[in-house]
């Protein structure tokens, strides 16, 4: 299956497929997450959230890690997973963590501890529906880079491109901090 062939959220004119009907068809889904209420770009359905992300959903099936990002735009999300994803199907890059050369942007990908997901797992809301389990994928976190060619766990990197990145590794229960849940609170 080629690239295009995989519909961005803006890309979409007929009603939106479930997310198993996208795994269905594709073998895995982007979920976006805090976008607005349907995740569409330019939804005015809901405020967006200050902290959103994307997550996959499938790629553990097709023998990959699952990918997570956070704070992009919503197409920038979508496209650096699918493009990643497909170079990954074709062998041109390994299922290791590092930094990557995508036809469209450079990646930096990182390890996300399982305290990510264990502290919240509406985080992967949609990976615990597709598998219904209890294991944990391996998850890997994809970075980009700013404007100068930083990544956010570089040294000259601005302190507010940090912010909207920061690097779940470090800090597994930083992000998203959603209001009112006590789960944050845990001590690991």
């Amino acid at each position: 299956m080629a690239l295009e062939d995989i519909p961005t959220p803006s890309s979409q004119t007929a009603p939106p497929l479930s997310s198993e009907e996208i795994i269905d068809r594709y073998g895995f889904v982007v979920q976006h997450v805090g976008y607005g209420r349907c995740s569409v770009p330019g939804c005015r359905c809901t405020t967006p959230s200050a902290k959103p992300w994307s997550y996959t959903a499938g790629l553990t099936s097709l023998g990959q890690p699952e990918l997570v990002m956070l704070g992009p735009f919503i197409d920038m999300a979508h496209h650096l997973v699918n493009v990643l994803v497909e170079a990954r199907r074709e062998g041109e890059f390994g299922l290791g963590v590092g930094d990557f050369d995508l036809c469209c942007s450079d990646v930096r990908i990182v390890e996300v501890p399982n305290r990510w997901v264990l502290a919240d797992r509406s985080r992967m809301a949609s990976w615990f529906r597709h598998y219904g389990t209890r294991d944990l994928p391996v998850i890997q976190q994809v970075l980009w880079p700013d404007r100068f060619g930083n990544f956010p766990n570089d040294p000259g990197s601005q302190p507010g491109f940090r912010k909207r990145q920061p690097l779940l590794r470090d800090h597994p229960l930083s992000y998203p901090r959603l209001e009112g849940r006590s789960s944050y609170r845990r001590r690991w």
